[in-house]
């Protein structure tokens, strides 16, 4: 009897699947290649682990070399503040902190009196003489504000 193709799709899916058994010992113990991809998976992890840790290190070092090239830049002299920003508060390259550190003004430090930047005042007697004699003409007109004792 022969059957068409519609009618052994349906008399195949209709029938038990015939699955092949798996033995007691088979079902117990997973095939070797288990335990090689788990020490795979450790492995992978354990070398991540240590490339990130390395990477760490390295960006470290980078960060440093780089906000010393900034900070110690010839052009960061006059400059500290915006070189520390530069090299502390940017991810922007030592070169490129040092050519804009070159492109802006210095900052002129601020002088004290005692440098000379603001002149001293000149403090004179009101008469222009001696200060006794300003004593003097000072109790004089007290003197001569005041009423007479009678």
């Amino acid at each position: 009897m022969t059957t068409s193709g519609l009618a052994a799709v349906h008399a195949a899916a209709q029938a038990p699947a015939s699955v092949p058994s798996v033995s007691q010992g088979q079902a117990q113990n997973p095939p070797a290649s288990v335990p090689a991809e788990a020490n795979n998976e450790q492995a992978i992890a354990a070398a991540r682990a240590e490339g990130h840790a390395a990477g760490l290190s390295a960006g470290a070092v980078a960060e440093r070399a780089r906000c010393s090239a900034i900070l110690s830049s010839e052009h960061a002299a006059g400059r500290e503040a915006l070189a520390q920003y530069f090299a502390f508060e940017t991810e922007m390259s030592a070169e490129a902190a040092s050519a804009a550190l070159a492109k802006s003004p210095k900052v002129e430090p601020k002088g004290s009196r005692l440098e000379g930047n603001v002149p001293q005042p000149q403090v004179t007697s009101g008469a222009g003489g001696s200060p006794a004699d300003d004593y003097e003409a000072g109790r004089q007109a007290v003197l001569a504000r005041k009423p007479a004792a009678a």
